[in-house]
């Protein structure tokens, strides 16, 4: 059996598609790219594919990954030419490498996410309020909590998403943030700008998913 991670691309064309449909998608690409993939065993056998931490309904990204489980050895080069000229043309594969069976799952492996965010000014010109999306940005660094709501399993908590800020700053058009991501706690671009005053999100798209060095801690490095 053999192992291979890709890193691919979500265009804006098919951002609007749900996780389960992207899946869906490889699924299909694989057969049709004719992928010695590995199926899961029982009554129903899957193919043996897992993504890292899914993108949101309607945004694009530049740094997606996804690990695939043959039945029998194939060139990394290969498997890229073969699965790319079967998937969508929105969907590229950058990437794609042999790993090791002992290799961490991507899941257990990725926590960091970086987004660039535009924003727009509810009711002015953003150039008018550019100033004051900059004061608002420093005054949100320097607080020591910011408290949210979130819905987790049918209830209402209340969670400090500051430790989960790890960079964030103004650019030409709007924000690029750096977040945690992943099953120990997360925060959504949406939450973060839902704390600016007189912004709303235009578009997001994902630059980079890192795992850091360590657990947790602020600007880990890459």
């Amino acid at each position: 059996m053999q192992h291979i991670r890709i890193k691919f691309t979500k265009g804006e064309p098919v951002k609007f598609i749900s996780h389960l449909d992207l899946m869906r998608v490889f699924e299909r690409a694989v057969r049709r790219a004719e992928i010695p993939i590995k199926y899961s065993e029982g009554f129903n056998p899957q193919p043996r594919i897992s993504f890292g931490i899914p993108t949101s309904v309607g945004m694009a990204s530049l740094s997606e990954y996804a690990d695939f489980d043959l039945e029998s050895w194939m060139n990394p080069q290969q498997f890229k030419d073969k699965l790319n000229a079967s998937l969508p043309k929105d969907i590229r594969i950058l990437e794609a490498k042999i790993i090791s069976p002992k290799e961490l799952s991507l899941s257990s492996t990725l926590n960091r996410a970086v987004y660039d965010v535009t924003v727009k000014s509810i009711g002015e010109d953003f150039n008018s309020r550019s100033d004051g999306l900059e004061q608002q940005i420093d005054r949100l660094l320097q607080l020591k909590e910011i408290i949210i709501e979130k819905k987790k399993k049918g209830e209402i908590k209340k969670v400090d998403i500051r430790p989960m800020i790890y960079g964030l700053q103004v650019t030409g058009n709007g924000l690029k943030m750096e977040l945690r991501v992943g099953s120990k706690g997360s925060v959504k671009p949406e939450e973060v700008v839902s704390q600016l005053e007189g912004f709303e999100i235009e578009g997001i798209l994902r630059t980079g998913l890192f795992g850091a060095p360590k657990e947790y801690g602020p600007h880990p490095e890459r």
